[in-house]
């Protein structure tokens, strides 16, 4: 098998970002698997974006950003071809991570969280196994963003970040005054995205 996941059910075989599979000395085969595009615009409403490729995708489908990085499956919830060979997707679940004010910022190093002001409470976004490596922190007008290699809450009131010097604008987001707002989103313009269908396999004659 060529892929990641099949399943046989009544002599009939389906996958799902799998291209080929020999079963019971048959090779089969599934088209449009493994497509990659480009996210070229991110919209508003947190859960929506656009491609540079029209790839067959259809709702209900999967669709994986960055498989390269945090990899983070989203099922596709609404479909809309645009002109100039783009495409819109609407995926289930926002990118929107979380997002908090810088409390300190030097080298590499990031904090966010609340400022000690009346009527806002100290806290903190979940860092832990790992949900937050690899996402993205941006600024609150989205000019800037930069990669976040590491992430950990040193108690309940922050959240460190790692950054990473070869994804983004880094001098962009240590540029930012404390105080500033932030977000930590799970992809930016420019990020892969990787289509991986859920097909039926066709035996094949090779």
């Amino acid at each position: 098998m060529n892929g990641c996941l099949a399943a046989v059910v009544d002599d009939r075989v389906y996958a799902s970002g799998v291209s080929k599979l020999k079963w019971n000395a048959t090779q089969y085969v599934f088209k449009d698997t493994g497509k990659l595009c480009r996210i070229t615009e991110t919209q508003e409403d947190r859960v929506s974006i656009t491609v540079d490729d029209p790839v067959p995708v259809e709702t209900c489908d999967r669709v994986i950003v960055n498989p390269q990085g945090r990899a983070h499956s989203y099922r596709v919830e609404e479909v809309e071809q645009l002109d100039g060979n783009r495409s819109r997707i609407k995926l289930d679940v926002t990118s929107l991570l979380g997002r908090g004010r810088i409390l300190f910022s030097e080298g590499n190093r990031v904090e966010i969280g609340m400022l000690d002001e009346p009527g806002f409470v100290r806290f903190h976004i979940m860092a832990r196994t790992g949900n937050l490596d690899l996402t993205r922190v941006c600024s609150e007008s989205g000019k800037n963003w930069a990669g976040i290699l590491n992430a950990w809450n040193p108690g309940n009131d922050r959240t460190c970040l790692e950054l990473d010097p070869s994804a983004g604008n880094c001098d962009g987001i240590r540029a930012l005054p404390v105080g500033s707002w932030v977000d930590i989103v799970d992809y930016v313009v420019g990020d892969e995205v990787l289509w991986e269908p859920s097909r039926e396999g066709t035996p094949s004659n090779t």
